[in-house]
Order: C-alpha cells, then structure tokens, then sequence
C-alpha cells in the first residue's frame, strides 16, 4: 500500500470539482510541502501514477457530464425550451474533444432556427458538417439559413472551408461558389471557380463544352477593354494563349467555345441597342 493515500484521495477530489491541470499543480505542491518524508527526495513515479489514474478518472467525468448535457438539451428541446435547449448543446460540444458529435451540431442549429437567428443556425450546420455529418441536406440547411440571414459572405466562406477541410469535395464547393459569383455578376471570381470545375476527372464531355463555353464568355468581359473585342479571331487567340497557360485545354476546342461567347455576347449587345 502506498504510505501516503491522503495524496491520492486529495488529487481525486481535485480533479473531481476543478480542472484537471489544476488539480495535478496542487498535487504536487502537496508533495513538495511532504518532502521529508521521503528523505527529501520526490518520488516522481508515484505522483505521476496518481495523475494518471486522477486524468482516466476525469475522462470518465467528462463523459458522464458531456451525455448529461446532451440528455439536458433533448429533454429542453422536447419540451420547445429551445434557449435552454441550446445552453445544454453548446456545453456538451466544449466538451466534445473529439470534434465528432455532429448530431448535437445538428440539433444546435435546428434550436437557432425555431427562434429564428439565422446565421447562428447556419455556423451550427457548418460545425455538424465540418465533425463528419455528411449529408448532402445538412449543407443545404446552411446554405438556406445563411441566405435567409443575409449573410452571403459567411455561406462563401464556408464553401471554402469545406473544400479546404474535404479536398474530395472541392469540386462541389466550386459549382456552389461558381452559382454565387454568376448572381453577384463577379467575373473573375467566376472565372476561377469554373478553372476548379474543368479539373473535375469525372466531368462529362457535355459539362466540359459548357463550362468551356462560360469561361471563354466571362474572359471576355474581363478582357474586353484589352482586346478591343475588334473581331472574333482577336478574342479567341487571346482565349486559347490563356485556356493553355491555365488549364492545357487544346486550342480547337478553346476556339469552339469561344466562337459561342462571342456570338452570344454580340447577340446581347444587339438586344441592348433594340431596346
């Protein structure tokens, strides 16, 4: 038997009601004040012992407090207590050190929508995303409850945090931002997503001249006042020099694109003047 158990039984109620790392610095000052005991040397292996078997006894705290609080917050949103509902939710993912609870995640966002703080809601889905929740639905839930907030800004960034974090998923989050950046008329933000989608392997040959077809448009636009848009030639020699330095896409099909957009973007302008 260890000689000094009142150690033990003062480190366990430590870490019992206080942080862990507290419990093990107090610990060990009451080792140093027992010096002499121990002939004036520390017997580091027994303290470590001890806050080993204190830091397992912890974890199992954890646990037990982290269900409560995900049991608290079921039984609060059961009951429609959506705000006590989310004060529960967001204690029990604190002490998600794992990152993986993305049902709690879930049910935290549902909690911001019934009392209608749309961006909260929008983080929450994100988070349920971003710990592993990989439905499709849970991006559209972000999506609605950002756009719903106004906040356009914060669904771009969280597109792009997605595509960072999920690499397979890079080519998803690109046609999503490419649908943002064609609503807001931003070319060159355009441009580049659509770079993002022409790497896509599994893109087919019909998506491939579409996107093809877009890019050649929007290069255009941006190039118009460089390029004089004189003539058809100009624009597509410009097109094919940039399409290969960018992409490596074979110039006739560059051509064939940009033949489209030229003739889509004269037909606009027709339009324009008949008006």
């Amino acid at each position: 038997m260890w000689k000094n158990s009142k150690i033990t039984l003062h480190f366990f109620a430590k870490c019992y009601f206080f942080d862990v790392f507290i419990a093990f610095y107090r610990a060990f000052i009451y080792l140093c004040t027992q010096k002499n005991q121990y002939n004036n040397i520390i017997d580091m292996k027994k303290l470590f012992l001890t806050a080993a078997c204190a830091l397992f006894a912890a974890g199992l705290n954890a646990q037990t407090t982290y269900l409560e609080y995900c049991n608290a917050g079921d039984l609060c949103f059961s009951k429609e207590d959506y705000k006590g509902a989310i004060e529960n939710y967001i204690k029990a993912l604190e002490l998600d050190t794992e990152k993986s609870d993305y049902t709690t995640a879930m049910q935290l966002g549902s909690c911001y929508e019934q009392i209608e703080e749309w961006q909260k809601a929008g983080d929450a889905f994100k988070d349920s995303y971003m710990r592993g929740n990989y439905d499709a639905g849970v991006i559209n839930n972000m999506r609605r409850c950002y756009e719903t907030a106004g906040c356009t800004d914060c669904l771009k960034t969280a597109y792009n945090e997605i595509a960072t974090a999920y690499p397979e998923q890079e080519f998803a989050m690109a046609k999503r931002l490419y649908n943002i950046y064609n609503k807001e008329q931003d070319n060159f933000n355009c441009l580049k997503s659509l770079e993002t989608m022409l790497r896509d392997p599994e893109l087919t040959e019909e998506n491939r001249l579409k996107y093809l077809k877009n890019a050649a448009s929007f290069a255009l636009k941006m190039d118009s006042t460089d390029i004089a848009m004189t003539n058809e030639k100009t624009a597509a020699d410009r097109l094919v020099k940039l399409c290969k330095e960018e992409w490596d896409i074979p110039a006739d099909e560059v051509r064939k694109a940009a033949r489209h957009a030229w003739k889509e973007q004269r037909q606009a302008k027709e339009d324009i003047r008949a008006e």
